[in-house]
């Protein structure tokens, strides 16, 4: 099969050197170690990714939970009148 070539231009110099000794200290040459990195940060986006739309049907869900139990609006200030 053949793969895709994938070229990174004007990398920082830092990055590069940075990216070679995690690859020397993972065993790993640097084309490897890059793939590596592109794999995990792209895994961890699609579980963040996936956190947040958990976490806003949540959100959605409960709003309309405490909505749904809130007293109105009236007759707070129907108690409240009473009450003086």
């Amino acid at each position: 099969m053949l793969m895709p070539t994938l070229y990174i231009r004007n990398a920082p110099g830092a990055l590069v050197d940075a990216l070679r000794r995690r690859a020397r200290l993972n065993g790993r040459s640097l084309n490897a170690e890059a793939i590596e990195v592109l794999e995990h940060g792209l895994a961890d986006r699609r579980f963040a990714d996936d956190w947040w739309d958990e976490f806003d049907a949540f959100t959605r869900d409960f709003a309309a939970e405490i909505r749904a139990a809130a007293p109105q609006p009236e007759v707070l200030i129907r108690a409240d009148r009473d009450a003086r």
